[in-house]
């Protein structure tokens, strides 16, 4: 055979395709003797005595040192399949929170497939005490409330802040709710409408906070921390005013009690808006209209009208014309179909209904207290004929805790009957 540079190219190409056919087989060769080694450990876990399937319990193949070859969790069912390499002696070892830990020595050789179904017996766990404090609210959240929670915090201890002082401040800076933080510095606040809001946090030594602007949309219940640093706080002189009725009085006034016990109910959650005969004091010789006084004090009114003639029930939207010293209330109430903003409150002197004329001549000499509330968060003793807000007038005590007005008719009769003896006598 004649050598020639052609049958040398194809004699070198066979070589090569003989080489690469030898590489392929000893490759598949190899591959199967992997995958007839490959053994299979399939089941299910269940708790003992209920056979109920165990998910997500921990199933573990280890070596005769007890090192992990292979772990699979289990699924809803319970089941496992675990593929491990070599033949030999193993541990398949199961754990699951709340049960006890099951070993079980298996056989496995190559190309075994070994269904074992491991029980798991129950094994309670003692937790630590858990102690949950909760603080039941007042009331429930009315249509078109929004609530706003959270504690009050001391900026460098992160400790709470009992007694501290919170207000909802509107975007005009007028107070829309307030009230004070427990011992766990915990409080709530709700507003009385949507819109923008700030909070202010106030206690002595901290300095005073007020919060971001807060948007509250319809219906919400936002959570919040406010944050207070100390500071050392220099007091001023003190001046001590003597009030001629003993502190131990201020609760027990005769025929007053409603309105104490109120005070003490709605006052510190700011669900109603109150003066006290000390704080009526202070305008008896600065105004003589009782609704000036509430203008001046009470968040809630916002107008005080002029003299004129209403024959006013009170409870309904503002329209017509008015008694002087009649104060229009604001409310988010939603009356006849259409929200309204201002309306004008019903009247009770002493606990009883009376029109607007019975009280349109007091002066704050006159009153021994004055409550404020607006809709919806109208006490009971009030809720007769769905009035949009109230004003209840309580009649000035003497020392003795009675009415005054009849001491005004008794000292105009004395003094009638003095003149008469003066003139008798000349």
């Amino acid at each position: 055979m004649k050598w020639t540079r052609q049958t040398r190219i194809r004699v070198m190409e066979a070589r090569a395709r003989g080489i690469t056919l030898a590489a392929v087989l000893l490759l598949l060769g190899s591959t199967g003797a992997v995958a007839q080694q490959a053994s299979l450990v399939r089941g299910h876990v269940r708790e003992e005595g209920t056979r109920d399937p165990v998910t997500a319990a921990t199933v573990t193949v280890m070596d005769s040192t007890w090192k992990a070859v292979a772990a699979v969790m289990t699924g809803a069912d319970g089941s496992f399949v675990l593929a491990v390499l070599d033949s030999g002696n193993y541990r398949l070892q199961v754990e699951r929170l709340g049960y006890k830990t099951a070993v079980k020595p298996v056989r496995l050789s190559a190309g075994d497939t070994l269904d074992v179904d491991v029980p798991l017996s129950l094994a309670p766990l003692l937790l630590d005490q858990i102690l949950v404090s909760v603080r039941r609210a007042g009331r429930h959240l009315q249509i078109g409330e929004q609530l706003l929670y959270g504690r009050l915090l001391d900026d460098s201890t992160h400790e709470a802040i009992p007694g501290g002082t919170i207000r909802l401040l509107t975007g005009a800076g007028q107070v829309a709710a307030s009230t004070l933080s427990n011992d766990d510095g915990l409080f709530w606040l709700v507003s009385p409408r949507p819109g923008s809001y700030r909070m202010q946090a106030e206690r002595i030594g901290y300095k005073t906070v007020v919060s971001p602007e807060l948007k509250l949309m319809l219906g919400d219940s936002i959570g919040v921390n406010l944050y207070m640093s100390m500071q050392a706080v220099l007091l001023n002189p003190i001046t001590v005013t003597a009030s001629a009725r003993p502190w131990t009085n201020r609760g027990s006034v005769v025929g007053m009690d409603e309105f104490f016990s109120r005070y003490r109910i709605f006052g510190p959650v700011g669900y109603g808006e109150f003066m006290t005969r000390d704080s009526i004091a202070k305008w008896e010789n600065r105004t003589l209209s009782v609704g000036d006084m509430l203008r001046a004090n009470m968040p809630a009114v916002l107008d005080v009208v002029p003299v004129s003639g209403l024959s006013s029930a009170g409870g309904g939207d503002v329209s017509g014309a008015f008694l002087g010293g009649a104060v229009v209330l604001r409310n988010g109430r939603f009356f006849g179909g259409q929200l309204q903003t201002r309306c004008i409150p019903s009247y009770y002197l002493d606990g009883v209904s009376v029109p607007y004329e019975t009280v349109s001549t007091f002066q704050p000499g006159d009153l021994e207290g004055v409550e404020l509330y607006v809709s919806p968060n109208i006490p009971s003793q009030f809720s007769a004929g769905f009035p949009c807000g109230v004003v209840a007038y309580w009649s000035r005590r003497s020392a003795a805790h009675r009415f005054t007005q009849p001491t005004y008719i008794t000292g105009g009769i004395v003094a009638v009957l003095l003149a008469i003896g003066v003139f008798l006598v000349h």
